[in-house]
């Protein structure tokens, strides 16, 4: 078996196999690239195009351990392994002051996955799919100053609790000075990637996101929505963005921070519903999306 052959297992055009020797047996190392979306309507909320693409990688890796598994072979998925530190001592690629791990050639916006087995897979890594755009971290610092919330200092060191991505994910309130950064993300912030050297060849062709995750990210839709239309819209969400983020209350006060920083007045009168919600943080946002729009339309 090559791993041209898990390859066409994988059925993924856009991903590299590396077979590496780890602790004693085979582990093949798989990089996927994720493509970039794009919302068309102004009402919609940004998501990482992590999220929607990991989920079509997540299934093809378990789809490759089943089929390996049919094959006689034992396959599983190592959530434990130390991809980055994996990747770097077969110099597959290497971190930036991001920390995160650009491969070579495809750069740092790609899924990542080591999946161990006895399946003697031979080749050292899959070069169907190379291309000369990537290069190591030069400490360009471009990621320094891009970053909306100066999560990565003047010395290069990440300070994970300052990313957005970290407060995307706290039930902690989102302090105020940070509010109006979030823009109109709802999951992930790829500032740092788009402004990195490595990834420039990667916004050549942006696809729109599917009609249904576009209707479901829709700010005056989920904040007008009955109570089983907000279920159903939360399902949708599950499907792409997986179910770890995706909370009735989470949606919510996304949702609100969104829309206090999109500055539409149209939006006040569906924002004033939520000032007396039961949840603490709901209300806060509902405050404060409502004054922001209030007062930048003065």
């Amino acid at each position: 078996m090559t791993v041209r052959d898990i390859k066409d297992i994988l059925g993924l055009d856009s991903c590299k196999v590396y077979a590496i020797k780890y602790n004693g047996g085979t582990a093949l190392f798989i990089a996927f690239v994720y493509r970039e979306y794009a919302p068309k309507n102004k009402f919609t909320m940004l998501v990482s195009s992590y999220y929607i693409d990991g989920q079509i990688f997540y299934t093809a890796t378990n789809n490759l351990c089943k089929r390996l598994n049919e094959m006689g072979y034992e396959a599983r998925v190592d959530g434990d392994v130390n991809i980055k530190a994996l990747a770097e001592d077969n110099g597959i690629g290497s971190c930036g002051y991001n920390t995160l791990l650009a491969i070579k050639g495809l750069g740092s916006r790609t899924y990542l996955s080591v999946l161990r087995t006895t399946a003697k897979v031979e080749g050292n890594t899959d070069e169907s799919y190379i291309e000369t755009f990537s290069m190591p971290c030069d400490k360009c610092g471009k990621c320094i100053e891009c970053c909306p919330n100066s999560a990565i200092n003047e010395h290069g060191e990440f300070v994970p609790t300052k990313c957005l991505r970290h407060y995307m994910f706290s039930s902690s309130p989102v302090p105020y000075d940070v509010l109006p950064l979030f823009g109109n993300r709802f999951l992930g912030c790829d500032e740092c990637q788009m402004c990195c050297p490595v990834n420039g060849h990667r916004f050549n062709d942006v696809l729109y996101y599917p009609d249904d995750l576009e209707e479901a990210l829709n700010i005056k839709g989920i904040l007008t929505d009955s109570a089983e239309e907000l279920k159903q819209r939360i399902g949708i969400l599950k499907l792409y963005l997986g179910k770890n983020y995706i909370t009735k209350t989470k949606v919510l006060r996304a949702t609100l921070i969104a829309a206090g920083n999109s500055g539409e007045e149209e939006l006040l009168p569906v924002i004033k519903g939520y000032l007396s919600s039961d949840d603490e943080l709901i209300r806060e946002y509902a405050r404060y999306a409502y004054n922001r729009i209030s007062q930048s339309n003065q």
